[in-house]
């Protein structure tokens, strides 16, 4: 999910208006690219639970422990399934490159075998649930072609309070063909910005899915999605909850290696 900062640009008045200022409104471009610039945590681990949901309101609950870290690159990022038993010991590492595509790596306990994830199979669900391998992955505001397409207001739950937050409504258009989505549509705060909500369509142009970010923290300019929601457009549905969330308290660099991954 991408946080975005907007900075309000000023020219300064002519003698023959010392008392106006000008402000240049920033392109749906620039609004994105200033998502990628605004401060990140240098690492993070915390215990998740990701919640599947059907259609018929059935319930099941994964405890997964989460680890990232910030690199020149990217973002790299280590998960494993504690629970329940028929997932448990499954282990999904990220190693971030923005320029170039991350690489990412399963590793299924069953089997005790680490399987690559290739380009062309980054559209799949990832562990059953509505986030795609894709979805996982961090990615550049210069894939997209994008689009300033009105302003809306939305309702979310920040820093634990429930309230209206006015939006930039934004498409982005995928340059990359072979991608898994022709488009997504995003709705990002326009006071502390940060994407709260992102719809995602195919290349026939169907609303495939809609990810909410539904409590989010923001400590020392640093956002923390506390619950993620995915609604599929078949009714499914797919919570991620975060707790026990430690920022900048240091993650060991062997975590994300192969080697670690198949320990």
């Amino acid at each position: 999910m991408k946080i975005l900062k907007h900075i309000t640009l000023f020219s300064v008045g002519i003698l023959c208006f010392p008392h106006r200022a000008f402000t240049k409104p920033l392109t749906a471009q620039e609004i994105m690219q200033k998502a990628d610039s605004r401060p990140k945590a240098a690492t993070m681990k915390a215990l998740a639970v990701m919640t599947l949901l059907d259609q018929k309101g059935n319930r099941r609950d994964r405890q997964i422990n989460m680890f990232s870290r910030r690199t020149d690159k990217g973002t790299d990022s280590f998960s494993e399934f504690l629970s329940p038993a028929d997932v448990a010991g499954t282990r999904f590492l990220t190693i971030g490159n923005k320029t170039e595509g991350d690489d990412q790596r399963l590793y299924l306990p069953e089997l005790k075998k680490v399987r690559r994830i290739a380009k062309s199979g980054k559209s799949g669900s990832f562990m059953g649930s509505d986030l795609s391998y894709y979805d996982m992955e961090e990615h550049d505001p210069d894939d997209f072609l994008y689009t300033l397409l009105r302003e809306e207001s939305l309702t979310v739950t920040r820093n634990n309070k429930k309230e209206p937050v006015l939006c930039y409504v934004i498409q982005g258009i995928l340059k990359d063909a072979d991608a898994p989505y022709k488009k997504t549509i995003v709705w990002t705060a326009k006071d502390d910005p940060l994407v709260l909500k992102t719809e995602a369509y195919d290349h026939k142009e169907n609303l495939v899915k809609t990810i909410y970010m539904a409590k989010v923290t923001i400590t020392g300019g640093i956002a923390v999605t506390d619950i993620l929601l995915v609604a599929a457009t078949d009714g499914h549905k797919t919570m991620l909850t975060l707790n026990n969330v430690e920022i900048n308290r240091g993650v060991g660099d062997e975590i994300f290696t192969v080697q670690y991954l198949e320990k």
